[in-house]
């Protein structure tokens, strides 16, 4: 385990394409819970409207605890609360991601992903003495007209 108790990271992908050449850096923010999560140094993602592209987190166990991404689901939201868009997310290895959209511009939209993670055993399967474990983690998104 961490030093702050925590057994799982999330860390949010960088975008997979760019329009110009941007230095990419990460930094990590240690949350009091078991999880944790980082995001690319601008804390948000910017988006113009109709643009398409993958919003994605992932997990790593700060432990060396071997685990699954169970299931993975996501609301998205206008800064007001008004829900935009909501499903289920896709999951790939521990990984949660959505192809986004957005069809409404706005600044500090939120993309809240829910995420159940199960601890595996030495052997792979689901841990029957762990408990699995419900995370939450929210990605900022700014929409702008062009």
């Amino acid at each position: 385990m961490s030093e702050t108790g925590e057994r799982y990271r999330a860390t949010e992908e960088p975008e997979r394409y760019a329009a110009s050449e941007l230095d990419v850096r990460y930094g990590t923010y240690e949350k009091p819970e078991k999880y944790s999560w980082r995001e690319d140094s601008s804390e948000k993602r910017d988006f113009i409207v109709g643009e398409s592209k993958e919003v994605a987190i992932e997990f790593e166990s700060t432990d060396g605890t071997e685990f699954n991404v169970a299931s993975a689901d996501y609301v998205y939201k206008e800064s007001d609360g008004t829900v935009l868009e909501s499903g289920d997310a896709e999951v790939n290895g521990k990984e949660a991601f959505i192809l986004l959209t957005p069809s409404v511009s706005g600044y500090l939209q939120k993309i809240t992903f829910t995420v159940t993670l199960q601890p595996l055993d030495d052997l792979g399967q689901l841990d029957p003495t762990r408990n699995a474990e419900t995370v939450k983690s929210t990605v900022t998104v700014n929409v702008s007209e062009e």
